[in-house]
């Protein structure tokens, strides 16, 4: 069986050519971290954003 690599998610918010860097994730916290929340939430569409935090209470 062949391993594939992961890739990971890439933005897709339309005519955002000027992303900013992906923030780092304390690591007690993962993606639960007020600064890469943030980031993802400027960087994703507002679908995208729902469909990741929307069930963990985050708006």
């Amino acid at each position: 069986m062949k391993r594939t690599s992961v890739k990971k998610e890439k933005p897709t918010r339309v005519g955002s050519g000027n992303i900013p860097p992906e923030p780092a994730q304390d690591p007690r916290f993962g993606d639960l971290t007020p600064e890469w929340i943030a980031w993802y939430r400027a960087t994703r569409t507002p679908e995208e954003f729902a469909a990741r935090y929307a069930h963990r209470g985050i708006k």
